[in-house]
């Protein structure tokens, strides 16, 4: 089996996968942001409490597994939340499982 650093080299497939998933849940999440905004007058304030949360309950900077039940059901509503782990996976363990 050949492999580029610890990523075994038929894995590679998934990185347009993976990029495609990013954009695509980015695109979503910005029509919806964009749908919210159009409707107010102050959408930095409506980016920011929605924004900061997201950023929080992915798992950005803090794991899942050291957030509450209930803080891991809201992080799963954010689409930042799946991609990480996609991404984490295939660049930590070559896989996704």
């Amino acid at each position: 089996m050949c492999y580029i650093g610890s990523i075994p080299i038929y894995n590679l497939v998934y990185f347009p996968i993976c990029f495609i998933l990013i954009v695509i849940s980015a695109t979503l999440w910005g029509g919806l942001l964009n749908t919210i905004f159009l409707f107010s007058r102050d959408a930095s304030i409506l980016f920011m409490i929605i924004d900061d949360p997201m950023m929080l309950f992915s798992g950005v900077r803090i794991p899942l597994t050291l957030f509450p039940i209930w803080a891991q059901v809201i992080s799963f509503i954010f689409p930042l939340t799946h991609v990480l782990a996609v991404v984490r996976d295939l660049m930590l363990f070559g896989d996704i499982s």
